[in-house]
């Protein structure tokens, strides 16, 4: 309850201070950290939303929330590990609204695991990702999204321990990686 009453108290803030997350101290350091700055986001602006404020959570110059997530993520990950790194990430998936918010949020879990060194999750993770792409067609209407997925797949591929199935799957790849756009292949 008093938590609650916190979040609540600290949206009101915001709203009427709206650009207090994005200030930074003189050195250039930002007032909030990518942890605060998730729970922010994840915890705290969901109440101006229920009090029929503007629904608009991110701000031109500001990173996507899961972005911001992925962040405090990480750093989570070098202090405690994956599995708390990723609770914490399914904690913005879960409260995701729409189809493309959850692509994001998935998109941010398996590049975690990816930094986490856990290439057959982030893989599988990927080739789900590649296959919403493909399916709903939106590798057309958004390539770099497209690219995004297929380079981060084809390095998963190429660091996994190689067998036949692998080496196929890295292939057609690196084919459609090509085919999308040569200097991504080049790099």
């Amino acid at each position: 309850m008093a938590m609650r009453e916190v979040e609540i108290h600290f949206a009101l803030l915001i709203q009427r201070l709206p650009g207090i997350v994005e200030l930074r101290y003189h050195d250039g350091t930002p007032f909030a950290d990518p942890a605060t700055r998730a729970w922010i986001s994840a915890s705290v602006l969901p109440h101006l939303q229920t009090n029929n404020a503007p629904r608009k959570v991110e701000v031109a110059d500001t990173q996507p929330v899961w972005e911001v997530a992925l962040e405090a993520a990480l750093l989570v990950l070098r202090k405690e590990g994956l599995k708390p790194a990723v609770q914490f990430l399914k904690q913005g998936l879960q409260k995701a609204q729409g189809g493309r918010a959850r692509f994001f949020w998935q998109f941010a879990l398996a590049r975690l695991c990816f930094v986490a060194k856990k290439y057959e999750l982030a893989k599988a993770q990927l080739e789900t990702l590649d296959q919403t792409l493909q399916e709903s067609g939106l590798h057309a209407w958004e390539p770099d999204l497209a690219l995004e997925v297929l380079h981060l797949l084809h390095s998963c591929c190429e660091l996994l321990p190689q067998n036949q199935v692998v080496r196929e799957r890295k292939e057609e790849i690196y084919r459609r990686l090509c085919h999308l756009d040569l200097e991504v292949v080049l790099e």
